[in-house]
């Protein structure tokens, strides 16, 4: 069975066959130029006058000639991979964990700190995410619902107690009005008027006439 044969020279067994390799790019004679071999101008170095018959040996070039324009390609080319990526792929689980972050904390450049946290997802995503209004209803709904609030006054409070140590008064409080102790055990029931008492003055003196009866003055605890 005869070969189809390809004017670049090469042949091949069956026309579906010499119709993949035109689609290749790899022959000079691709059905769009007809008989002519590819132009090169289609595939000339934007950082010399070099030029290639093919799209790869151009690329293959820029590598090996011209690295750092290379690399720079590369970068650019991940960053819109990048950018969509953040974009498209925010899991709930992650924007809730943002948000509550978000919630607590109260310094500056709130979008640097949770780049801090989420150090995989860049500034500009974290600053474009948060702009978006589901983003903000979430927000709403954890303050709304108490969720964040719950954690930081359980937060404050384990703090609270950490630094101010407060121990009951077994002595119990001392009255404004006569100088007497109010709610202590038993036996710290000492009064004022106990004090003036064993000291030979009449426990109301100084109370009555003063607004107070001898029954308030006795009787107010």
């Amino acid at each position: 069975m005869p070969r189809v044969p390809c004017k670049c020279g090469k042949d091949f067994a069956t026309e579906a066959g010499l119709k993949q390799h035109l689609r290749r790019r790899y022959c000079k004679y691709r059905p769009e130029v007809g008989d002519q071999p590819a132009s090169e101008d289609a595939n000339k170095c934007t950082y010399c006058p070099r030029s290639f018959n093919t799209h790869a040996g151009l690329r293959q070039h820029v590598r090996l000639a011209h690295p750092d324009e290379y690399n720079n390609e590369l970068e650019r080319v991940a960053d819109e991979i990048g950018k969509d990526k953040d974009s498209s792929r925010w899991s709930d689980a992650e924007l809730i964990a943002m948000a509550k972050h978000e919630i607590k904390y109260k310094g500056h450049f709130i979008n640097r700190h949770l780049h801090s946290i989420f150090p995989f997802r860049t500034q500009e995503a974290i600053k474009s995410r948060r702009l978006k209004a589901d983003y903000k209803e979430l927000i709403l709904s954890l303050i709304t619902e108490g969720t964040v609030a719950r954690d930081v006054e359980e937060e404050l409070e384990e703090e609270a107690a950490a630094v101010i140590n407060i121990e009951p008064n077994n002595g119990g409080n001392r009255c404004e009005r006569c100088g007497g102790r109010i709610g202590g055990g038993s036996g710290s029931g000492d009064s004022g008027a106990d004090n003036r008492a064993s000291r030979g003055v009449d426990p109301r003196r100084g109370l009555v006439g003063s607004g107070f009866s001898a029954n308030i003055a006795t009787d107010h605890h």
